[in-house]
């Protein structure tokens, strides 16, 4: 199974701050889009809102309730989703910038059988690719090395300017009956889809 779009940027963004010292406190923006979900507990659509917004608050628990998560079940046993952050740490506000304008409309669901559905999906978020490369030129226009909050206040501010470039993103995923309860099905596919990016050819 290749690996997720989400598990590498983060790895990469990770690995660049472990080089840095720790110094001032920056403040992470407020202006968090919550996806606001009205449909029955246990529905194909509650399912798909309710897991959107538990993978953009970081929740475990949630994300688990969910999802049937089809990266712990390869041969790999490596969650589509990576490791969630803990509470706290470096790595929850790196994840936490990258999600938290995540949104999703549902264009349709159909359903196979009683126990299969589909469901067309539209993401829109701030496009990782561009935030990268904004993140990296900055770094080097400062001309100086940044600490760890100083770099993460960078990488905040990136994600939360109103004049980043966006992705919007249209696709199928695929849904299951569980107990009673419709879960989505976290493919591979999906975690592309849920960050904008289309797999290339050379992980297939």
């Amino acid at each position: 199974m290749k690996k997720s779009f989400v598990i590498a940027l983060t790895a990469i963004i990770c690995c660049m701050l472990v080089f840095s010292a720790i110094a001032c406190d920056a403040k992470r923006p407020a202006d968090k889009v919550v996806i606001e979900n009205t449909h029955a507990q246990g529905s194909a659509e509650y399912a798909i809102i309710a897991g959107i917004q538990a993978f953009k608050d970081l929740d475990a628990a949630g994300i688990g309730r969910y999802f049937i998560d089809m990266g712990l079940e390869s041969e790999e046993g490596v969650s589509a989703f990576g490791d969630i952050p803990q509470k706290g740490s470096v790595d929850e506000r790196i994840a936490s910038a990258m999600y938290a304008r995540l949104d999703c409309s549902i264009e349709s669901i159909s359903y196979d059988d009683d126990n299969n559905a589909t469901a067309t999906l539209k993401f829109t978020g701030v496009d990782s690719g561009a935030a990268f490369e904004r993140y990296v030129l900055a770094q080097y226009d400062s001309g100086s090395s940044m600490n760890e909050d100083e770099l993460i206040a960078l990488w905040e501010s990136i994600y939360f300017d109103p004049e980043i470039e966006m992705f919007t993103m249209t696709g199928d995923v695929k849904l299951k009956l569980v107990d009673g309860s419709w879960k989505v099905v976290a493919d591979e596919d999906f975690t592309y889809l849920l960050m904008g990016r289309v797999p290339s050819e050379e992980n297939e």
